[in-house]
């Protein structure tokens, strides 16, 4: 198990908490704000003086460099992405120079985003990137054209036809809206007005009826997939597996 830290005083409590259950290592890495002013130490000398703090302890191992850049997951523009890509990587370079001057051993080096996958130097720094939504992909991620396909979908049913729209049985309580709002595959230009459990979509003479089935592409896939139970893999038109999601419900 490896866990980020960015205090002293967490650092110390997790050593007791390895003592209290009896011994065994816990791997750490030291976070460091690369940017996006969430977590992490702001200076290089932080970041040392807390490492040091974990190699200390003998339940503790200073594994290396937390260095998350979600600050520029969803950056449009090209070149701001790109330079503040290089900027960063520049930066842990340094970082990591500075750690192994005063006899520190860096391991790993974590961070990145599915955002600025293609940005990366191909000689990184970095040894693991945090690349997640490629797998499911959203819609938050289209006006970067990333080469991955969308994968994700939420499949709703039609509960109500008129002439100039339609309504379906999922709002916002399924369609998670922290980040850009859904949008549906048939329908990807329609105006949407999202209720709780509903979800106007205005188009005319579709077509449909009552219990016909619409898949929509989530805004944000990480903040959908916990809100549901089981998830379908489809081939083509056939449903092949069933999976349980356990992480159904849990918010931290």
């Amino acid at each position: 198990m490896t866990l980020c830290v960015d205090n002293a005083e967490n650092i110390l409590a997790l050593e007791q908490a390895m003592v209290q259950q009896g011994g065994g290592t816990l791997y750490l890495l030291v976070e460091y704000d690369v940017g996006m002013k969430r977590n992490g130490v702001e200076t290089h000398e932080e970041f040392v003086e807390l490492a040091k703090l974990v190699v200390a302890q003998p339940h503790l191992h200073f594994e290396g460099i937390q260095g998350y850049a979600g600050h520029m997951s969803h950056e449009e523009d090209p070149k701001k992405r790109f330079d503040e890509v290089q900027r960063i990587e520049a930066d842990i370079v340094k970082l990591k120079a500075f750690c192994e001057e005063h006899g520190l051993t860096v391991s790993e080096i974590c961070g990145g985003s599915t955002g600025f996958s293609d940005d990366k130097p191909s000689n990184t720094v970095y040894t693991q990137g945090q690349f997640g939504s490629y797998l499911f992909m959203d819609k938050s991620f289209r006006p970067l054209n990333l080469d991955f396909e969308q994968a994700l979908f939420v499949e709703t049913t039609v509960l109500s036809v008129k002439p100039n729209f339609l309504v379906v049985d999922c709002g916002t309580k399924t369609m998670t809206m922290d980040s850009y709002p859904p949008t549906f595959v048939q329908f990807p230009d329609a105006k949407l007005d999202m209720y709780e459990e509903h979800t106007t979509v205005w188009v005319r003479d579709t077509g449909l009826k009552p219990g016909d089935k619409l898949r929509y592409i989530p805004g944000h896939c990480c903040t959908t997939i916990n809100i549901f139970d089981q998830m379908y893999a489809v081939e083509g038109d056939e449903v092949v597996d069933t999976w349980e999601i356990p992480s159904r419900g849990k918010a931290w």
